[in-house]
């Protein structure tokens, strides 16, 4: 099917979906209560506010109506104080932890002549005593530098601790390859949103977000180095009609967009809608200092419908898509030569959410999905030294559910997921360059030599398409007493796809506050099953591509391929929290994993092509500390710091290796995985001035990643990689790239006028024109230079 065809369709299917969809997700809550007086009678017009103990200035503010009730819409999950107050009344001070879907509270005011203005500790939800995690609300995201919104979630994450970063907006979370679950409104995308694979979701459209990092709730599975639980903007609750607001931004290597946004609505019902469009001449991080051939643009549209037609049902409807197409980048050589390879994605999403509320405690949620992305690359006459094709397709379409239960000091929720996911791929290649795969070198693989094109061989054809299915069941609970907060889950997983596996996991949290010091401690075990990777699954557990593999590299390994099976993780955490006022908030951890196939992935050939492996077993230990200054008098101000260490113990399990240095490296014994950070830190300061000015600087230092090189004298006579070897340091052992340490500065100003309000932005990122490495010649991930110094600038008008 060509493109165009195909584009037709999805286009097509996104509108039917739209037109007879009613849907969304519940990432957020929806708190209601009535404010009364001592003798039961109603309160009008008390002013109700909630505020996050980390963002005091961020609130989310109502007025009781004649029957003295509320409604605050679009509550992200998260701890809060509950402030009421009202002439000749006391007020009401109250701490809420946000974790379900609907929330009833009931308040009474006491008489008092004065109000009262009792301190109320800034306490950590139980889900904060219990878990690793971090949340950010709408206003951190707008500020983040930088003008390009496909790399934004990878900037957002880094605010976190335990993150090594990577080439093109890939994050690796505690020492796992990505590996990212996404929970957007609720649809689970466990797919690599990294812009080489898929289009990242447009963080713009996000209003809150949460990290989780350490003790999973049992409902998330597939990818679980991190879930990422995403709550979007909704028009629910908006008192009027018609909002919005326009940006537009310029920057440095040609990159620019614009997007747009409206929304309105009522108790009763809500829309958002938001467009955007951009380009760059710097799209991915290229594997030569020259940044060669390096173009994009993008588009992207979401919507979101809300309705709420009484106090017991809520629906809503999601509908995302976005296409990118974007200039493969070049080395020095293959520019030379003309090589034009461009590479194109597309997605459509949708999802369908009912939210049943049987009372004040128990609830029930149905959610019906669809996604689907299409990856294509396309070659050029001057491709070298191998030309590539493909076409890529991943649908997933399912149906998740859950009833919940709250009360008595008990968080309950079970549910599950069932969804299948068709898979297409289409796969050509040939070798261009007789120099390639020469007979006479040394390193000759006869079993290429039929696809070598500079020696009359034909192009290598893949073409295969299956459907993989997978359901999850979970129970889990969390139950506070007094101190004492236990996390109880158990998750049941049956995959499959290529081949078929089940799993039961157990998870299992404890916290325990120590309220005279203000101290939590906690300590966890979790027992993950990860799937692997779906993107070009099929090609590296097929026989065509293991007929590739050379025959000395099969007799060591035992076979040409080995079907890659499901991540096995054994997670345990022990941290601390210390909370001191409502000015600082520490949070430290130390972990280990002990992991049974190891889950990666390798580069094809000398291609942008990469596909999923396993190692035999993986050894991953680290220390995690964040330390927090809520905002006072304008300064606010974050400091992560990370030690961490991944080791890979061989041999390969699955997929397979076609690469001489892949296989020397496997059977060398342990090594540090290519994403072993050893040491991270970043750290964040923001100054808000009364009149709408503010400033803020973000520095970061990563130690380095570590490098394979065979033969530095071949490295060093190669005049597409001299250069960036001196980005290298030789001294280390292994060797690893150089540390470097990265400034961005931002400032801005939000100037309101009445009802309309100008908000300006200029960034720098890499303030001090840093050179340096992200990886180098790496078996699994390639080469890739971070970014020089770039500005940005970006004007929005609300309305």
């Amino acid at each position: 099917m060509k493109f165009g065809s195909l584009n037709s369709v999805l286009v097509a299917v996104a509108l039917v979906l739209l037109i007879q969809g009613d849907a969304a997700g519940q990432a957020t809550a929806i708190i209601r209560g009535r404010v009364l007086d001592q003798t039961g009678a109603a309160i009008p017009d008390a002013q109700v506010r909630l505020s996050n103990p980390l963002h005091p200035k961020h609130r989310i503010e109502a007025q009781t109506g004649p029957e003295g009730t509320f409604v605050l819409h679009q509550v992200p999950f998260n701890p809060y104080r509950l402030t009421v107050e009202k002439t000749g009344f006391q007020t009401y001070l109250e701490t809420l932890d946000v974790h379900t879907a609907t929330l009833t509270v009931e308040i009474v005011l006491a008489v008092g002549a004065v109000q009262e203005t009792a301190e109320v500790v800034a306490t950590l939800g139980d889900e904060a005593k219990v878990s690793t995690h971090l949340s950010l609300d709408t206003h951190e995201l707008e500020r983040t530098a930088g003008a390009a919104p496909s790399r934004l979630i990878d900037s957002v994450l880094l605010a976190s601790p335990g993150i090594a970063q990577n080439a093109n907006g890939r994050v690796h979370v505690r020492g796992a390859h990505y590996q990212l679950s996404f929970m957007i409104d609720g649809l689970p995308v466990s797919d690599q949103l990294s812009i080489d694979f898929a289009n990242p979701f447009d963080m713009r459209n996000v209003e809150a977000l949460e990290l989780y990092t350490g003790n999973f709730p049992a409902e998330y599975g597939s990818k679980l180095s991190g879930v990422i639980n995403v709550s979007t903007k909704s028009g629910l609750g908006a008192g009027d009609r018609f909002h919005g607001n326009v940006s537009a931004s310029v920057g440095s290597f040609d990159s620019g967009e614009a997007s747009a946004q409206v929304g309105g609505g009522s108790e009763r019902w809500g829309y958002f809608f938001s467009v955007a469009g951009g380009l760059s001449n710097r799209h991915l991080d290229p594997p030569s200092l020259d940044n060669l051939h390096n173009g994009s643009n993008n588009q992207s549209s979401f919507a979101r419908l809300d309705i709420a037609p009484n106090q017991s049902n809520f629906i809503n409807l999601y509908v995302s898509g976005a296409r990118s197409r974007f200039e493969v980048p070049n080395l020095p050589s293959q520019h030379l030569a003309g090589q034009d390879q461009q590479q194109r994605l597309m997605d459509v999403a949708v999802r369908l959410n009912w939210l049943h509320t049987f009372n004040g405690k128990w609830s029930l949620e149905v959610t019906p999905y669809y996604r689907t992305g299409l990856a294509q690359l396309f070659p050029s006459a001057g491709d070298t030294p191998v030309t590539a094709a493909q076409a890529r397709h991943l649908t997933n379409t399912g149906v998740k559910s859950a009833v919940s239960f709250t009360g008595r000091g008990h968080r309950f929720k079970a549910g599950y997921d069932f969804f299948a996911f068709p898979v297409s791929e289409i796969l050509s290649f040939g070798i261009t360059d007789p120099a390639f795969n020469d007979p006479a070198d040394p390193g000759f693989n006869p079993n290429l030599a039929p696809h070598d094109l500079t020696r009359g061989g034909a192009l290598f054809l893949f073409d295969d398409r299956r459907t993989g299915v997978q359901y999850s069941f979970f129970l889990q609970d969390t139950y506070t007493y007094r101190r004492l907060t236990a996390s109880l889950g158990l998750r049941f997983d049956h995959y499959r796809f290529v081949l078929e596996r089940t799993h039961w996991s157990p998870r299992i949290g404890l916290a325990y506050s120590v309220a005279a010091t203000r101290t939590v401690v906690r300590a966890s075990y979790n027992r993950l099953f990860q799937t692997p990777s779906h993107e070009n699954l099929l090609l590296s557990t097929s026989p065509e591509a293991g007929a590739l593999v050379p025959p000395d590299r099969i007799a060591e390994l035992g076979a040409a391929l080995l079907l890659v099976r499901p991540e096995k993780t054994d997670f345990y955490e022990i941290g601390v929290q210390q909370s001191i006022k409502d000015w600082l908030r520490l949070d430290a951890s130390v972990y280990r994993k002990l992991i049974s196939n190891y889950h990666d992935n390798d580069q094809f050939l000398n291609t942008t092509i990469v596909f999923p492996i396993a190692i035999g077993n993986g050894r991953i230990h680290g220390f995690d500390l964040r330390v927090d200054i809520p905002q006072h008098k304008g300064i606010s101000a974050y400091w992560n710091f990370s030690v961490g260490k991944a080791v890979g113990i061989p041999p390969l399990t699955g997929g397979l290796f076609i690469g001489e240095e892949a296989v020397e490296l496997l059977g060398a014994g342990p090594f540090f995985i290519d994403h072993d950070q050893r040491y991270t830190s970043q750290g964040g300061f923001t100054y808000e001035h009364k009149s709408g000015m503010w400033t803020s600087l973000i520095g970061r230092y990563d130690s380095g990643l570590p490098v394979e090189i065979e033969d530095v004298g071949e490295v060093q006579a190669d005049p597409d990689r001299s250069r960036e070897l001196a980005l290298v340091d030789l001294s280390r052992d292994p060797f690893r790239v150089r540390s470097r340490l990265v400034w961005d500065w931002s400032v801005g100003w939000d100037r309101p006028r009445e009802d309309r309000k100008v908000s300006v932005q200029f960034d720098v990122r890499n303030l001090t024109n840093q050179k340096r490495l992200y990886n180098f010649l790496s078996v699994f991930a390639g080469t890739h230079i971070i970014a020089p110094r770039s500005f940005s600038a970006r004007l929005r008008y609300f309305f």
